[in-house]
């Protein structure tokens, strides 16, 4: 074992032996190290190179499957040990992908882009008209939510209709809940859960009518979070997100109940998704030469990913 301080200059020469310790007083730049180490913080100065290369230019996610980290100061996620170890691993097959990502290509040049291109007009025109502070705030809302057709209004699901009838009865307390759905600087889990906790209260507490549901469940509010942050978040439904899962050998299954758990499981499944198409470079140029004025640019790829994980459900 060799022992090095963790000020000085590191280098290990190749007929070394395979364990270093490095060894200090307290801040003298052990963690510092081991953050630069896995690529989490970067030198100030100098430069740090693995296997010849600077950091700065390899595949992050390749090199730290390679690495095992046990920190001084441990971190546990909700949910079971399994989902606690599986953490971070790739959510989906990445031979099985490409090979239903050909067919989606194939169905995208044909009519599927002329009967999905709803979804990215939506978004662009909630963008428009989209303002938390307007003095008409249920006449704002129903002109932002005009072109969301059966994303929030489809079958027995009545979001959309639903959330107009709060609106219309009280707008400042619908507004309320969506400025706190949308403050970014909150935990998301806990957003979704305090949504959904709103309607609960106005169906059991100012329900006249009677009506035994409010419609804003999971897949409602993250239609709500993706139409104001489409370069962030994505849509959640339970029987796509399900058959997307099965179809990429997915890590995360998600489950039959209405926890905000499952959304927060199926965001990471999708930026897999969005991250492997947005590598697609025949896709990319597929979807900029069909989009029009009317949609939204999607540079990250998460309303794509959306619309690949909607053709897995109906095909696959």
């Amino acid at each position: 074992v060799r022992r090095v301080r963790a000020t000085q200059r590191v280098r290990r020469e190749k007929n070394e032996v395979p364990v270093v310790a490095i060894v200090g007083y307290t801040n003298a730049g052990k963690s510092t190290l081991m953050n630069m180490i896995i690529g989490v913080l970067l030198p100030s100065e100098g430069t740090l190179k693995i296997d010849g290369k600077p950091i700065e230019i390899l595949n992050l996610s390749s090199y730290r499957s390679f690495i095992s980290v046990v920190p001084q100061s441990t971190v546990l996620f909700k949910g079971t040990i399994k989902e606690n170890i599986l953490y971070g691993i790739d959510e989906i097959s990445e031979e099985r992908f490409n090979e239903i990502l050909v067919q989606y290509k194939q169905d995208f040049l044909g009519n599927h882009w002329e009967e999905e291109k709803y979804k990215w007009e939506a978004v662009q025109h909630f963008q428009k008209h989209w303002n938390i502070h307007a003095s008409n705030f249920k006449n704002m809302l129903e002109e932002s939510l005009s072109k969301t057709y059966n994303l929030l209004a489809s079958g027995y699901f009545y979001a959309k209709a639903m959330l107009l009838e709060f609106a219309e009865a009280d707008s400042e307390a619908v507004r309320a809940a969506f400025m706190d759905l949308y403050d970014e600087s909150k935990d998301l889990e806990e957003r979704v859960e305090a949504f959904w906790a709103f309607a609960e209260d106005w169906k059991a507490n100012r329900n006249p009518d009677g009506w035994k549901n409010h419609y804003q469940n999971t897949n409602a509010i993250s239609t709500y979070l993706w139409l104001r942050y489409p370069d962030k978040y994505y849509i959640y439904k339970y029987s796509e997100c399900l058959e997307v899962a099965k179809a990429l050998n997915s890590a995360f299954v998600p489950k039959r109940n209405s926890s905000p758990a499952n959304v927060i499981g199926a965001y990471k499944l999708y930026d897999e998704i969005a991250y492997q198409a947005m590598n697609d470079t025949e896709l990319v140029r597929m979807f900029h030469e069909s989009k029009t004025e009317e949609c939204y640019p999607d540079p990250q790829f998460r309303t794509i990913a959306i619309d690949i994980g909607f053709f897995i459900s109906r095909f696959y």
